[in-house]
């Protein structure tokens, strides 16, 4: 090595390194301080990840009621309907005025001309948009916030499956009369209740709360902005991957959607066959009441076989996280035993 060359190493490098220090450390003060890079990235958890409670409860609880008393389910899309939807939203979360210019919901323009409360794409069409400015997209890109919008889409249909559930709760404690056909018929959505309440946990407690302390702790650590950048995409594709979004766990959401199908079918033949909650006595063999076993005993098929999938995923070493989610739908050992069963 020429002395010029050490010379330059030992005189001027350390001064490049520190001048580098010092401009990525106001470089991220900049973002932190004048941009608020943290209270963005907290609204973009709280609204497409629905982590702000009023906010995620007025927003199903609207969407569910205008999917729940129309018949045209494409009722959603309509821009009046919409915009009450985030309104009412943003007003119940107390946030009106400071994100009516910022969040924007909207439809895409590729929207089927029939559309049902079974299609397990009805809410693929809805487009959640959040305006980042620059140089804020630097963090927080346009791919990045394609990604919150899958992810928000997927959590929406979850949780309004559970408000599905809850109207078929209400339906069957309004009953007066008490027959063998409504025992059966709670029994049922007690069996699909602990099937959501497994999944809503894993997916709020396992997946978002857990990616997002990891993500904090990495924000925490960086020294340049990139970094922060690099761990905000490896935040979102951790939170895609456990929440079965990549197409490597498409086998196992398919399972899923298939679930959710038939938990929302069984309350569409519920509403259907409503005479039998009021009947003092039902037949066993009449098809109404045949209809909702059968949905049930589908529903149950495809629980197992879901269970049966994740099983050997797990045991194949495929993903930390579902073991969790197998643990809590599997937590008194009675999916063990009816797997065991249904394979004799």
């Amino acid at each position: 090595m020429s002395p010029l060359r050490v010379w330059l190493e030992h005189s001027i490098s350390p001064l490049i390194h520190v001048q580098s220090q010092l401009v990525n450390r106001a470089l991220l003060n900049y973002f932190f301080d004048e941009l608020k890079l943290l209270y963005h990235l907290n609204n973009l958890r709280s609204y497409y990840f629905l982590a702000t409670g009023r906010f995620g409860l007025a927003f199903c609880s609207e969407l569910s009621r205008l999917l729940l008393t129309n018949d045209d389910a494409r009722i959603i899309y309509r821009v009046n309907s919409m915009r009450q939807i985030l309104y009412t939203s943003l007003d119940q979360a107390g946030e009106l005025n400071n994100l009516i210019d910022i969040l924007q919901l909207t439809a895409k323009t590729n929207i089927p001309n029939s559309l049902s409360l079974l299609d397990s794409t009805l809410l693929d069409y809805f487009d959640l948009i959040y305006t980042i400015q620059w140089p804020l997209n630097i963090v927080i890109s346009q791919d990045m916030l394609e990604k919150y919008k899958i992810i928000f889409r997927f959590l929406l249909r979850i949780l309004i499956v559970k408000q599905v559930l809850s109207e078929i709760w209400i339906i069957l404690k309004s009953c007066k009369q008490q027959n063998a056909t409504l025992s059966k018929l709670h029994q049922y959505r007690h069996h699909m209740q602990h099937f959501m309440t497994v999944l809503i946990n894993y997916i709020t407690n396992q997946v978002i709360q857990i990616s997002w302390i990891e993500f904090m702790r990495k924000i925490q650590k960086a020294k340049h902005i990139n970094e922060i950048a690099a761990a905000h995409n490896e935040y979102l594709d951790r939170t895609m991957l456990n929440c079965l979004l990549t197409p490597n766990a498409a086998p196992i959401l398919n399972e899923v959607n298939r679930v959710l199908t038939l938990i929302i079918r069984f309350r569409c033949q519920l509403k259907t066959f409503s005479w039998i909650l009021n009947a003092t006595y039902t037949d066993p063999s009449d098809t109404s009441v045949q209809a909702l076993r059968t949905t049930f005993e589908k529903y149950h098929i495809a629980v197992i076989s879901l269970f049966k999938v994740l099983s050997k995923l797990v045991e194949k070493g495929y993903k930390t996280s579902l073991s969790d989610l197998l643990i809590r739908l599997n937590y008194n050992g009675y999916y063990d035993h009816v797997a065991t069963f249904s394979t004799r």
